[in-house]
C-alpha cells in the first residue's frame, strides 16, 4: 500500500503546471454512488492545492457542494496516482 502524502511530489507538481488529463471522482448528489468525470484543465497552484475548471452547469458542482470529499486520478511521473482531498 502506498504511503499517504500531504503534498504533491515535485514530479507531479511540475506535471500539473501544464495541461493535464485527470479523472475527478465525486459522490453523486442524488444517488449516493461514486462518479468519475474526465477533466482536461487542472492546475497545481501549489503542491498542496489543485485548481480545475468546470462549467457552472456541470453536475460536478452539485456533487461537490453536497459532499466535498473528492479523489483525482492523475496519470504521470511514470505511474498512476490517487490524490484525495476536499473540494
Amino acid at each position: 500500500m502506498a504511503e499517504p502524502m500531504t503534498a504533491l511530489s515535485d514530479a507531479l507538481y511540475t506535471q500539473l503546471q501544464s495541461e493535464s488529463f485527470v479523472l475527478l471522482h465525486t459522490i453523486d448528489a442524488e444517488a449516493p454512488v461514486p462518479t468519475s468525470s474526465a477533466i482536461s484543465w487542472v492546475y497545481a497552484s501549489s503542491p498542496e492545492k489543485l485548481r480545475l475548471a468546470v462549467d457552472q452547469r456541470s453536475r460536478l458542482i452539485g456533487n461537490m457542494k453536497q459532499n466535498e470529499q473528492v479523489t483525482m486520478t492523475v496519470f504521470g511521473a511514470g505511474s498512476v496516482f490517487a490524490v484525495n482531498g476536499r473540494a
